[in-house]
Order: structure tokens, then C-alpha cells, then sequence
């Protein structure tokens, strides 16, 4: 890496650092909405107060009906009547897609999120060597991605004039290490499991597990960051 490649690495690090900080009220603000939308017999961390009809459960329950109740679907046509049969077998084998990759729970969990936030899903085609996150090589993908994890450019005027946004997520250790070979892999280090967030915020994931989780396997905090300009 190149001197000024490093310096411009700091810079979008200071930046994104800037902006994550700029979400801490919205984010502060969509955790109390979760615990008295979980109520207080979900965890220890849910809603202080004993609400004997939970009115927010039932209007987010009922606008996900409304809203998400099944994975869009596609519909093949044409006027070519010679053409018919291969655009239905073109819509059968597209309508399969959403249901391999659990489309409709996606979709439902991301109109739950705009209710308490903004709704964010990170859509893609993965065409790495190394299966990540569980998709092989070609396979479409459209991930949640939660306003605890989500940063964006925080001093654009709009969303056109963002130059990144991205998302953090754990990753496996393994994995991890598989994507950085050589030198680099020997410098990847499994992260300490936390439900706080950098500056010691509360995340939402903390409503239902405790802090310290005793894991399995470890685990490494990855950040993604896409730059719309290149």
C-alpha cells in the first residue's frame, strides 16, 4: 500500500468513524422503541413497564401482514406466442430464487425495521472463490442489514451526494482468515463478542442476550464499506 493510498485508507476511516457517531441518537431512540415492543416479560432487558395489551406488537404485527405478507414474485410474458412456453419456464425457474435464499423472511424483517427506523438491505450477486456468510459462488443474496450496522455519509445533503456507506457484521474466524492469505491472514485476530456498540451505546441485539457471550467458535467484527465514486 502505497503512502498516499494509506493516507487516503485514515481519511475514509475518520470519516466513517464521524458519521457512525452522527447515528447514535436514531439509534438510541429505535432501542427503547424495541423494548416496549418486545414487552417486559421477552428478557430482563425489555420494557420496564407492565403493558397489559401491547399496542405497538399488535399495530407491527398487523402492518407486516399488510406490508410483507409473501416474497415478491416474478411473472414471465410475452406476445410472441412462439415464445410463451420458454417465458414460463423462465418465471418458474426465477420464482425459485426467493425461496432459496429465504426471501420472505428477509423482506418481513426489513418492513420491521422501517417501522422502528429505515429498512436497509444490502442486495447482491457473490462472486468470490471462498463461500462467505454461507452463498456459493453466482448466488444471489439480499442481507438485512440493521440500523445499529448501518453508517452512510452523514454529510451529504442527500443521498445522491453519499461518497460511502457500508455495514458491520461477524464473520467467522476461519473464514476470515481464507479471505486475507499469506501475511495478511496471520494478522487476523478473533473479536471479543459484544452487544455495545464503539462508543458504548446500546444495540438492539442487547434487548435479548447478555453481554459476553460465550461462543463456540470465534468470531471477527468486519466492516464493509462501498464507495459509490469507484
Amino acid at each position: 500500500m502505497t503512502a498516499p493510498s494509506i493516507k487516503n485508507f485514515e481519511r475514509l476511516r475518520t470519516a466513517v468513524d464521524w458519521s457512525v457517531r452522527q447515528l447514535e441518537v436514531p439509534r438510541r431512540n429505535r432501542v427503547r422503541a424495541i423494548r416496549q415492543f418486545v414487552g417486559s416479560h421477552y428478557s430482563g432487558s425489555g420494557s420496564e413497564k407492565n403493558i397489559p395489551a401491547n399496542m405497538l406488537e399488535l399495530a407491527v404485527t398487523i402492518y407486516v401482514r399488510q406490508l410483507a405478507a409473501r416474497a415478491p414474485r416474478v411473472m414471465a410474458t410475452t406476445r410472441v406466442m412462439e415464445l410463451r412456453p420458454f417465458a414460463k419456464n423462465l418465471e418458474l425457474v426465477l420464482n425459485q430464487v426467493p425461496d432459496e435464499i429465504n426471501l420472505g423472511a428477509t423482506v418481513r424483517r426489513a418492513v420491521i425495521e422501517a417501522l422502528f427506523g429505515v429498512g436497509i438491505c444490502k442486495v447482491g450477486l457473490y462472486a468470490g472463490g471462498t463461500p462467505v456468510m454461507g452463498y456459493d459462488p453466482g448466488q444471489p443474496f439480499v442481507d438485512l442489514v440493521s440500523l445499529d450496522d448501518y453508517f452512510c455519509d452523514m454529510s451529504a445533503k442527500s443521498r445522491d451526494g453519499i461518497q460511502f456507506e457500508g455495514n458491520d457484521y461477524w464473520l467467522p474466524f476461519d473464514t476470515a482468515r481464507e479471505m486475507y492469505p499469506g501475511a495478511f491472514g496471520e494478522d487476523v485476530k478473533p473479536d471479543d463478542h459484544t452487544v455495545t456498540g464503539e462508543n458504548g451505546e446500546a444495540r438492539a441485539e442487547g434487548v435479548g442476550v447478555d453481554e459476553g457471550a460465550d461462543l463456540y467458535r470465534d468470531k471477527v467484527w468486519v466492516r464493509d464499506v462501498w464507495l459509490p465514486d469507484t
